[in-house]
């Protein structure tokens, strides 16, 4: 039996699957194409002849790709159990169905010459996109690239508002606009197609850090090639782009480069002269960390909290002044 399909062919995408076996949509019968399309009920469920589908319209075609085993593999389990789920046609403009959702079945279905089971609509091709998506996000399909790529076309292909893409995708409005913001670095795109960067979540915060930073797309590039390479991890970005952009002779504002060792309260790596430490200062605070480094002759490392410097090299969060405060304090 097939399960009943709900399609609102309004503005707003209400419902997509009912998945309630025990409450099918009606079969009906249609004695031509032009019958079907004069007189279809948007609630029935239709057996269609392949002849009757336009294959070669692949415009509402979102991430389908033919693959010849997939295919192969669901025709055998339709001739076996028959076809558990209708796919949605829509017609189209040229008087012929299109398929909307289901392309695998279709396929499937033509691959064993069996008719298929479908429900009709007239939606527009708009419209039939916001039903795929929301299919997706129904089954639970999206990949964090499949999720960014979907919101940036409904909004900017679509026209779709942020509140009709909080409705379709089941996503709140902030999130959208955090998705929208993703869009304008490139490098992260990139990152997140090939799965560089796994989340949406770490791609929405390495955003913010590159627009708060001002990091131009050489260091962007840079940065994320560190990430591949777990040279660094997402929490440590903002002290890395720092010590990038020190090594570059400017400062995180825009500024100019500061000597190293200078900063107040700072003594000296043993071994080296003040203001001219070569460790750099990522060693430097490592060997603090380690229990290696006092910041005077009277204070001990034992006495210092590493646990709350560590936490604050964690965050990256307003790092280089935290630390000052504590090596000051510390100094003293």
């Amino acid at each position: 039996m097939v399960k009943k399909l709900e399609i609102s062919t309004g503005s707003k995408i209400k419902s997509l699957f009912n998945r309630d076996k025990d409450n099918p949509l009606p079969e009906k019968v249609a004695g031509s194409l032009e019958d079907l399309i004069r007189n279809f009920d948007p609630e029935a469920l239709y057996s269609i002849p392949q002849e009757w589908i336009d294959f070669d319209n692949l415009s509402l075609r979102t991430r389908f790709k033919y693959n010849d085993e997939a295919i192969s593999k669901m025709a055998d389990n339709i001739a076996r159990q028959g076809q558990l789920q209708a796919v949605l046609l829509r017609i189209s403009e040229n008087g012929r169905l299109q398929i909307v959702l289901g392309w695998h079945r279709s396929y499937a279905c033509r691959k064993i010459n069996r008719l298929i089971k479908a429900c009709i609509t007239t939606a527009t091709e708009k419209e039939c996109r916001a039903f795929a998506v929301t299919e997706n996000v129904v089954r639970n399909e999206l990949s964090p690239y499949d999720t960014f790529k979907d919101v940036v076309d409904l909004r900017e292909k679509d026209e779709y508002s942020v509140k009709e893409i909080e409705e379709i995708m089941e996503i709140s409005d902030a999130y959208v606009y955090q998705i929208l913001k993703i869009k304008e670095y490139p490098t992260i795109i990139e990152a997140l197609e090939k799965e560089v960067i796994k989340s949406l979540k770490a791609a929405r915060e390495l955003a913010a850090l590159f627009n708060s930073r001002g990091i131009p797309e050489d260091l962007q590039r840079k940065a994320i090639a560190a990430l591949q390479e777990d040279q660094i991890k997402l929490e440590n970005m903002e002290y890395f782009l720092d010590q990038e952009k020190r090594a570059a002779g400017t400062s995180p504002a825009g500024g100019k480069k500061k000597k190293e060792g200078s900063g107040p309260g700072l003594a000296a790596t043993p071994g080296t002269k003040p203001g001219k430490d070569k460790t750099g200062e990522k060693v430097f605070f490592q060997k603090f960390l380690d229990g290696k480094i006092a910041f005077s002759a009277k204070a001990s490392p034992e006495k210092t909290d590493k646990r709350e410097l560590k936490k604050i090299l964690s965050e990256g969060k307003k790092f280089m002044d935290a630390v000052t405060k504590l090596v000051n304090k510390a100094g003293k």
